[in-house]
């Protein structure tokens, strides 16, 4: 008889504690899924062992419900399964937004433009692509709600099986909070899900982020004509991705140094003279419009709020300024795949030139199929080339070094081969090892990508333009993370280009430095402390203070 006692004690015993450790092997995956946003982004697993307050809810509701009913009450599970369902998707996008674009997940802002990043992630083109993606991503959805509605049920089950359930959870939590009050005693409770909810829909919180210089703030007027250009052409070329980190990381600028070295001497041969700055762009890793508005406004643009508050403005911008100098101003965007409204009313371009007035025939290349080369090739012989008696005023959106770097188009020697693209089928277009997730050679094909644009723009620089055309490059971001270090500033480079000295050393009064190659240590002023410095060097009238 005591024999059998002790047996059955013993295999009890042994039942409640492999109850326990299910019960503890539950909480902890549940508290990874719950807090990607901390531990994935910067690779801080210690985050795992903090018992976070999504955790803390989660299991005290079940708590709750296993002790006011022992029945299968779905509603409840149903409840509590939205619930978790809601904080792991707001975990995503938190854990997107932070790994992409340094920042927090904003639904109001991000949520548009999902079937656009799907597009990009998976490259879906088609109709057809995109309706069986919508209907896989609602299936996986689907899947995941239904996986946290059964993992709900099997906690609940568990929570039947442990003695003194409370009790039971009061040790774990205390033995989850010890370790992480020794390991990061300031970040034991914030943040978490609910804050991270709370603060993306509020307002308040949300214009507190605003810089000081918002779309409210009454921008500097600039009166009368760019006299000093003396309706000289000027052309702006927006580069993608073309960031800080391209001189400052060792990968990248041991590779770039002699191309630079080597594009000065070439546009130097030329007539060129140059000077270059770093500026520090609005946004990191995307939303590259909110930085050609504060390029082309002076005003900072960080949020979807305050770009479409500028849309609805009537702010003057350096398109407004050229074409109250009397210039014909042109807008190549290969990348704009639909009608543009609201943007055509306020930058008032007079002409215009979107993804299908190209007529490319050629291959998908990265993030539009439209090679850089081809959109400067089109816009040359489309306006250039015949409107020599009219004042151009040309901005170029250049997009062939968009992310992930894994497809780079050759650059064609003979510019009149490139007819309609299809020259690229049979190029020697570079591949490399890169993908939205990951990148085994994101360095090289982050490099190539600049030199490809650089090399196009230089090329036709000094082949094609022989006028003392204005030439201002910049790039409108630094590229996503990890091909930008975390700790590096959002800075770009700001190259200024023409023939003619006196419309070029006037900018070395204002922080730039002669040369192809930028100098300054950061921290940089902003981009929109261009336009300022633009206006007050082509107009002697204006001051900037």
């Amino acid at each position: 008889m005591g024999s059998d006692f002790t047996e059955n004690a013993e295999r009890s015993f042994a039942q409640r504690t492999k109850n326990l450790i299910f019960f503890v092997a539950q909480l902890f995956f549940l508290n990874s899924l719950l807090t990607i946003y901390l531990w994935f982004p910067t690779y801080q697993f210690y985050f795992l062992l903090k018992p976070s307050i999504e955790l803390i809810s989660v299991v005290t509701v079940l708590f709750i419900f296993n002790r006011i009913t022992n029945s299968d009450t779905r509603v409840f599970l149903i409840l509590t399964a939205l619930l978790m369902f809601c904080l792991f998707f707001f975990n995503i996008g938190e854990t997107v937004t932070r790994h992409l674009y340094r920042r927090s997940f904003q639904p109001s802002e991000d949520l548009p433009y999902f079937p656009e990043f799907i597009r990009l992630l998976f490259e879906t083109r088609s109709p057809v692509q995109s309706a069986l993606f919508v209907f896989l991503f609602s299936f996986l959805l689907g899947g995941i709600f239904f996986s946290f509605y059964f993992f709900a049920k099997a906690i609940r089950a568990s929570l039947r099986k442990i003695p003194h359930p409370w009790v039971t959870y009061a040790v774990l939590l205390a033995v989850f909070l010890v370790p992480t009050l020794f390991i990061d005693p300031v970040r034991t409770i914030e943040p978490n899900g609910f804050t991270l909810i709370l603060r993306s829909f509020d307002g308040k919180t949300r214009a507190e982020t605003e810089p000081a210089t918002s779309i409210e703030e009454e921008h500097k007027t600039f009166h009368g004509p760019f006299r000093r250009l003396a309706g000289r052409n000027s052309f702006l070329f927006i580069i993608e991705s073309y960031g800080y980190t391209a001189f400052a990381k060792e990968d990248h600028f041991r590779i770039l140094e002699p191309f630079f070295i080597e594009t000065e001497k070439k546009l130097a041969s030329a007539g060129y003279h140059m000077c270059s700055r770093f500026l520090t762009s609005p946004v990191i890793g995307g939303y590259s419009w909110y930085a050609d508005a504060t390029f082309l406004t002076g005003k900072r643009i960080r949020s979807k709020e305050s770009y479409e508050s500028l849309l609805g403005s009537n702010t003057p911008t350096m398109v407004s300024r050229f074409r109250d100098s009397g210039y014909t101003t042109v807008l190549a965007a290969p990348g704009t795949l639909n009608p543009w409204p609201e943007g055509e009313r306020f930058y008032g371009f007079d002409l215009h030139f979107y993804d299908a007035d190209f007529h490319y025939r050629g291959p998908d290349f990265s993030f539009v199929p439209i090679t850089d080369q081809f959109t400067i090739n089109t816009i040359h012989q489309k306006v250039v080339k015949p409107r020599k008696e009219e004042s151009l005023f040309i901005e170029y959106i250049l997009v062939s070094s968009h992310a992930p770097f894994n497809k780079i188009p050759a650059y064609i020697d003979i510019w009149g081969e490139l007819e309609d693209g299809s020259i690229y089928y049979r190029s020697e277009n570079q591949y490399f090892k890169n993908n939205w997730v990951h990148g085994l050679e994101y360095a090289e094909g982050y490099t190539a990508a600049v030199r490809y644009v650089m090399k196009t723009i230089s090329d036709y620089l000094t082949r094609f333009i022989e006028d003392e055309t204005f030439v201002i490059i910049i790039g409108d971001h630094q590229p996503k993370f990890p091909v930008t270090p975390r700790e590096q500033p959002r800075s770009v480079p700001v190259h200024i280009l023409c023939r003619n000295s006196r419309l070029v050393e006037p900018f070395e009064d204002h922080g730039f430095t002669s040369g192809f190659i930028p100098n300054g240590p950061p921290p940089h002023e902003g981009l929109e402390r261009f336009l300022p410095i633009f206006s007050l060097i082509m107009d002697e009238k204006l001051d900037l203070n």
